[in-house]
């Protein structure tokens, strides 16, 4: 069954631009081969419970995809050969959350309100974005996969880039610095990490004070005290 509403969009032939605000509900849906899809202004598309699929073109602008719903029994997802590129992405699934299988560009920020991001094979670039409201219930997890971001660190002063959960501080120049966080088990022996892992990769090899952010729910069962 599909549940829709759709307010002030144009289709010509095959782009379809969108201005205003559409939903669907319980289905998957998927932009073809061939098919350019342009959102204009803000739009939200809401997502109840859906799967999206990219296969063609789909241009950004300052739009929200929202994902919805409260099915505990399908695992929905964002796939397709094309990727996406998205402004700002916002979740709110009272089960469950959505898996990746793409690589996606976030231009502003991903909003966390319920249910998680899992990684399957897929990275997540944060283009100047941020993580927002991640807490022990609403986050991302899933390995393989990342989420990173690239910025120039210069004299940087208590600096989390995008919300990763690494701090910077420093009076010296990084230069252009590379971020990626991943959320994989390590193992050493008989000793296991806990499931989030930081890389970083910077221009000027400079000493600086780093801060390390995690969430209990990545612990693995690791007691912090020891």
């Amino acid at each position: 069954m599909i549940s829709k509403s759709i307010k002030y969009y144009l289709k010509i032939s095959a782009f379809l631009w969108v201005f205003g605000q559409f939903s669907f509900g319980q289905v998957q849906m998927v932009n073809t081969s061939g098919t350019n899809f342009s959102f204009v202004g803000s739009p939200i598309l809401t997502l109840d419970d859906v799967s999206l699929i990219n296969e063609g073109t789909i241009t950004s602008d300052q739009e929200t995809y929202n994902f919805v719903g409260e099915s505990a029994t399908v695992d929905h997802f964002l796939n397709g050969a094309s990727g996406f590129e998205i402004y700002t992405l916002s979740i709110d699934k009272s089960s469950n959350g959505i898996s990746v299988l793409t690589n996606l560009t976030i231009n502003n920020q991903i909003d966390f309100v319920n249910g998680t991001i899992e990684l399957d094979g897929a990275d997540i670039e944060m283009n100047g974005a941020n993580l927002n409201n991640e807490s022990e219930t609403s986050r991302i997890l899933g390995n393989p996969g990342s989420v990173f971001t690239t910025l120039d660190l210069n004299a940087p002063s208590a600096v989390n880039p995008s919300n990763l959960g690494f701090e910077f501080e420093g009076e010296t120049d990084l230069g252009t610095t590379g971020i990626v966080r991943s959320h994989g088990i390590i193992t050493l022996g008989a000793n296991e990490s806990i499931e989030r892992q930081i890389e970083i990769s910077a221009t000027n090899d400079e000493i600086i004070i780093l801060k390390f952010f995690y969430l209990d729910a990545e612990l693995n069962g690791i007691d912090e005290n020891e």
